[in-house]
């Protein structure tokens, strides 16, 4: 790719690696890109024309809105695969480290790896294991009010390898049971700081731990039925090999679990059912990254043409005062003329730049807004925020300049939310939330970490006719926050309809020039003089 694209200025190019594609990603600034890309492309990449078949190049909206997918992990053989972001991670690492990234790869990059976050956090996607050993330890989690500390490995083959690992990452010291291969056992035992043990001693080892698992090959079975009667407590069997090496209890021993494969099967398929039913939520955050991503990289398109325009001026500028001073002999003079040069051409690159800008932010169709602008009181009304976190805390700071009765619902407080609490500032009511603390709110605010919950909070106050805003999702809000300025009885509202609040607080802060702390004495009454 970074050959193909070499020739053309400013271009930029990633490899991505998987382990089911290989895929480029590049970008040529204001440059129409050769009709026989696809045939430098495949004579570029090792196999040809035997890789045709398999070959697909997008363009424009439709590679980033494919990147976005790759990230998510729409696109993996196993939807909702986690892994494919730390490989997208580090093939964008990488190529910035290799300076074949510049800005607009850049922000493709960031937003593809901020959207498949966003699609893991906000969607359960990529809830529920469907690998052998990540259902392993799924199993085990649910069996168990702690974690723990050991586990017994009937096995020393490459699925016992991968069942220990995500044991010793959660704090599970494994023992492994090594027949044929006592070599690969000590070996195992050394890497994961546990240890292992010949057949001879499994008896005894079975006495000693609660979770027992089988991956051996051995082809026979190593625990018998008299066996398991035989022990005291409660075990967590499970059994991955085929054919089993620990026989079904074919009675209900008194605290004794046993999985087979079947059951890691059906447990998988019900994790996978989970996960494709949470398409259609992953669909449409994705579809949101693509429109907000394309429409900034057009903005960004605009913003480096503004740095090449105001360097064409005010290189322009240069050699024509370098022209008119020739003609000048009078030092004085000419230290006169260069300040006044230097003041009408930074007139002329300002005036370049907010036009060029002006062109930039206007959008190509218009914008879909249904919020309404509104100054409200909140004098004495009471607001339900639930959630008692960051996003929940600036939230309480802002209504609390506003008068407003706040009562907080969370398990929690965040530590700058104590003191309100205890001064009886705010009202905490330390439970999960639940329909009836809805009771008497004006408005709603849903600021949980869990998604879900604001889903079901903006569910409630809406069967109850309630305002309510969903600190995570404005687009299922009935009112937003935006950034403000104020001076005395003045008050600047900006807000981009909750699409991007960080343009907002930008906005914000270039605006407070405008308006200084001159201004928090000025008297706004109908009968008073004009400023």
């Amino acid at each position: 790719m970074a050959r193909v694209l070499g020739d053309l200025p400013g271009a930029e190019a990633a490899i991505l690696q998987t382990c089911h594609r290989w895929e480029c990603f590049g970008y040529a600034p204001g440059a129409d890109l050769p009709p026989t890309l696809r045939e430098r492309l495949l004579q570029a990449c090792k196999g040809g024309e035997s890789l045709a078949e398999q070959f697909r190049i997008r363009f424009g909206p439709a590679a980033v809105e494919h990147l976005m997918r790759v990230t998510a992990g729409l696109e993996s053989p196993l939807i909702g695969e986690h892994e494919i972001a730390a490989q997208v991670k580090e093939c964008f690492r990488e190529a910035r480290r290799e300076g074949r990234v510049g800005p607009m790869l850049d922000l493709v990059f960031r937003n593809a790896l901020a959207a498949g976050k966003k699609v893991r956090q906000q969607t359960a996607i990529a809830s529920g294991n469907l690998s052998y050993p990540g259902l392993v330890w799924q199993i085990i989690r649910a069996h168990a009010e702690s974690p723990p500390g050991r586990a017994l490995l009937i096995g020393t083959g490459n699925l016992a390898r991968g069942i220990a690992e995500i044991l010793a990452v959660n704090r599970i010291q494994p023992h492994f049971i090594a027949g044929r291969n006592p070599e690969r056992a000590a070996e195992l035992a050394r890497h994961f700081d546990g240890g292992w043990s010949p057949p001879s001693e499994l008896p005894r080892c079975l006495e000693d731990f609660q979770v027992v698992i089988g991956v051996s090959g051995a082809g026979r079975i190593l625990i018998s039925g008299a066996q398991l009667a035989g022990l005291s407590g409660p075990r967590l069997l499970i059994e991955l090999s085929s054919p089993p090496v620990i026989a079904p209890p074919s009675l209900e021993y008194p605290g004794l679990a046993y999985y087979g494969l079947n059951d890691l099967k059906q447990l998988a398929a019900r994790n996978m059912e989970r996960r494709q039913s949470e398409l259609p939520r992953a669909e449409l955050i994705i579809a949101a990254a693509v429109s907000e991503t394309v429409l900034a990289l057009y903005q960004r398109e605009q913003e480096l043409d503004i740095a090449e325009r105001s360097r064409q001026i005010i290189e322009a500028g240069q050699l024509s005062l370098e022209t008119l001073l020739r003609r000048v002999e009078d030092e004085r003079l000419q230290q006169e003329l260069e300040r006044a040069w230097a003041q009408q051409l930074r007139k002329l690159v300002y005036l370049s730049i907010a036009n060029a800008k002006n062109e930039a932010l206007r959008p190509a169709v218009p914008l879909q807004n249904h919020f309404f602008p509104v100054v409200v009181s909140l004098k004495a009304k009471p607001v339900l925020i639930v959630g008692g976190g960051k996003v929940a805390t600036r939230k309480i700071q802002r209504l609390l300049e506003a008068n407003a009765v706040i009562t907080v619902v969370a398990p929690k407080l965040a530590p700058e939310l104590g003191p309100l609490a205890a001064a009886q500032r705010i009202q905490w009511r330390a439970e999960c939330f639940r329909p009836e603390h809805l009771a008497g709110a004006a408005l709603v605010i849903a600021a949980t970490d869990d998604p879900d919950v604001n889903r079901r909070i903006v569910g409630e106050a809406r069967r109850r006719n309630l305002w309510v805003s969903s600190a995570a999702d404005a687009a299922d809000s009935d009112f937003i926050f935006p950034a403000i300025i104020r001076r005395g009885d003045l008050l600047v509202a900006i807000s981009t309809s909750g699409k991007n609040p960080a343009i907002a607080r930008k906005l914000r802060l270039e605006l407070e020039s405008l308006f200084g702390p001159e201004l928090e004495d000025l008297n706004l009454e109908r009968d008073a003089p004009k400023p």
